[in-house]
């Protein structure tokens, strides 16, 4: 992924990484960046304001799921290049780019249908809940989601 970025954005990324966020707008701003650069810098933005609570140990892995979802993955390509001597830092963005990112619960928008659940914000609301309950280890099958969405929906 990072191999085709064009090398002027990659700089630029490693330039203004530890800018704060009102560095990255006025740059923006003034400079008329390109939308690729936009969301880059965005996603540095990001990953520089949650660095320290990424650098914490033993965060749940749906709390760094949380944080590193909104980041622009040429950003996080980009976190040792950034953080180097950070190890827990690059730890989870490790773990999230190889395992976390991609994850999604056994159940999907067509279960929750069969199950009754009414159409609207609630599925992406259930399909998160249930999304971090696996990676945390709170449900560990598909049977155990199944079993959450129908505690939840008899709570209703």
């Amino acid at each position: 992924m990072i191999r085709s970025e064009p090398e002027d954005r990659l700089y630029w990324g490693i330039l203004v990484a530890q800018l704060p966020s009102y560095a990255h707008v006025e740059l923006t701003t003034r400079l008329g960046l390109r939308s690729e650069t936009q969301q880059l810098m965005r996603g540095l933005a990001l990953l520089h304001r949650y660095s320290i609570e990424l650098d914490t140990p033993g965060l749940l892995p749906s709390r760094v799921v949380s944080l590193l979802d909104p980041v622009d993955p040429v950003a996080l390509a980009l976190a040792p290049v950034i953080y180097g001597a950070r190890l827990q830092l690059l730890d989870y963005c490790k773990s999230y780019q190889e395992k976390w990112r991609h994850f999604h619960p056994d159940l999907d928008g067509n279960d929750l249908h069969e199950l009754g659940v009414p159409r609207g914000p609630l599925y992406g609301e259930l399909l998160r809940t249930l999304r971090a309950a696996r990676l945390d280890g709170v449900l560990l099958s598909r049977d155990d989601e199944l079993a959450f969405v129908r505690s939840y929906l008899q709570r209703m």
